[in-house]
């Protein structure tokens, strides 16, 4: 995951928070659902150690889900 992240994601990666450069990627694809819990987005999370900022990045723009999900 954290190869294709970099991939796309220029330097400096440090935090629009706190600008630090301490980042935890999630082993798993988590969802993010809207909120009529009809849809659900494939994420990749990454928190900042320091401060707890989260970014999404799109699982599925990332071709990190397996052959036919989505």
């Amino acid at each position: 995951m954290v190869r294709e992240i970099n991939k796309h994601w220029k330097e400096p990666r440090v935090c629009p928070v706190c600008h630090q450069n301490n980042w935890a990627v999630s082993a798993e694809i988590v969802r993010l659902w809207t909120a009529r819990l009809k849809n659900a987005y494939p994420c990749v999370n990454m928190v900042c150690q320091n401060c707890g900022h989260t970014m999404l990045f799109n699982a599925a723009i990332l071709n990190l889900l397996p052959e036919g999900k989505s």
